[in-house]
């Protein structure tokens, strides 16, 4: 089912091209009533990728290697669906308003008026509202690490407020153009330690992976699932 191939393609985003396939390339998936997979390993030439369903303790479903690690990164790469990238980061450009140059420390993510923007992970906000050029910004600490920021907001999500706790996709406000800006757009920032970098290439961490106290049950359940694929592939699909 086209849902099916749709989950596959989000699962393996991080491991697998689909772009580069060939022939000999095989998929095998396990998928329930729902249409929810369940379990599925991806045959790329001599490379095998297997991802398995784990319910977290919030009942959210997420997939995990058979080992136990997380198939997805901790932080979403962009906060909102752009159109164009209207500049990047430079800490050397000229203000297209001031015509000075100083450092653009974000890249500006260009979207209609009202466009939902999105936290890139968990975490708590430290700022909230007005603040001079940038107009309205929402600033998150993820951790000790990671902050993100996100300016020029036509307006904040409601029952936001600082020290509020924020997850991983969470509505935060709308794209706008408040502050010094020439047209809609987000100014998304990332920073490590409170050093900015190029939110298009900084690496972004994993998630976290399944809990210690579950990790002997989820890899007894993995062994048994793969076993099952490879036992319905050797015996179904010769």
């Amino acid at each position: 089912p086209d849902s099916v191939i749709n989950q596959i393609i989000h699962i393996f985003a991080l491991q697998v091209n689909f772009k580069n396939t060939h022939s000999g390339d095989k998929l095998l998936v396990a998928y329930d009533d729902d249409k929810d997979v369940i379990a599925a390993q991806f045959y790329q030439g001599k490379r095998i990728y297997s991802a398995i369903q784990y319910v977290n303790a919030e009942g959210s479903i997420e997939y995990f290697s058979p080992e136990g690690e997380s198939m997805k990164k901790a932080f979403n790469r962009f906060p909102v669906k752009y159109t164009h990238i209207n500049s990047l980061f430079n800490m050397h450009r000229l203000h297209p308003v001031t015509h000075v140059i100083r450092p653009h420390t974000g890249v500006d993510l260009a979207a209609p008026l009202g466009t939902p923007i999105y936290s890139i992970g968990d975490g708590h906000i430290t700022f909230i509202g007005w603040e001079g050029a940038y107009g309205n910004i929402v600033k998150i600490q993820h951790n000790d690490k990671y902050l993100s920021i996100y300016a020029h907001l036509l307006r904040f999500a409601p029952n936001l407020s600082k020290n509020a706790s924020v997850k991983r996709g969470q509505l935060i406000g709308y794209l706008g153009q408040t502050g010094n800006a020439t047209g809609p757009h987000v100014h998304f920032e990332v920073r490590t330690y409170n050093i900015p970098v190029n939110p298009l290439t900084v690496a972004l961490p994993q998630a976290s992976s399944v809990p210690p106290s579950q990790i002997k049950a989820f890899k007894n359940r993995a062994q048994n699932l793969i076993a099952a694929l490879n036992y319905y592939q050797k015996t179904k699909l010769k």
